[in-house]
């Protein structure tokens, strides 16, 4: 496989892993990761150490984007996913260095 096969291959693993967790409601189990194969498995996550405001939440939204659009603001390490109903889901995320984004 090619360096970018590999890159791709990752991103792909987290749109997996986060369209499952967006289907459990932000759950995951150690089963859930069982049988596959992934060569880049997601270890099970305890969510009651992530602090509360990074967890995710269904907010407001009365911005300009279209639903399906997913915006990330640095300044508050959240990305949000717009959807039809004038709400967004909001995400903690790691953000890197200046930069280094």
């Amino acid at each position: 496989m090619t360096d970018f096969d590999l890159t791709r291959r990752r991103f792909l693993t987290g749109l997996t892993a986060v369209a499952a967790l967006t289907a459990t409601g932000g759950r995951a189990s150690a089963t859930s990761y069982q049988g596959t194969d992934d060569p880049f498995p997601l270890p099970p996550f305890n969510y009651s150490k992530l602090p509360p405001e990074f967890r995710r939440q269904i907010v407001p939204y009365t911005g300009r984007h279209r639903p399906g659009t997913i915006i990330v603001d640095t300044g508050a390490r959240h990305l949000f996913l717009v959807q039809t109903d004038g709400t967004a889901i909001r995400y903690g995320c790691a953000v890197g260095r200046d930069g280094f984004r």
